[in-house]
């Protein structure tokens, strides 16, 4: 699975969701969300769940700049 998207946050607030889906059967979600101090988070379940937070993408200097994020989740070897 390949996500990509571009984002442009205008604030750094509490868990801002960029892409959030869960189903309603366990271990199937993936969630892409920017933290208040400016770290992305992505949380994805399967066979082995993880959280993984990256290290500050937006600060208050960069805040309303346009930014590529892309992500690549690996489920059969549950990589990303």
């Amino acid at each position: 699975l390949t996500l990509a998207c571009w984002v442009r946050p205008t604030s750094l607030k509490p868990w801002q969701a960029i892409f959030h889906t869960d189903q309603f059967e366990p271990n199937r979600k993936l969630h892409l969300t920017l933290m208040e101090d400016g770290r992305l988070l992505v949380a994805a379940s399967g066979n082995s769940p993880v959280d993984i937070f990256f290290k500050p993408t937006f600060s208050a200097s960069t805040l309303s700049h346009w930014r590529h994020i892309a992500l690549v989740l690996d489920g059969d070897n549950q990589t990303l």
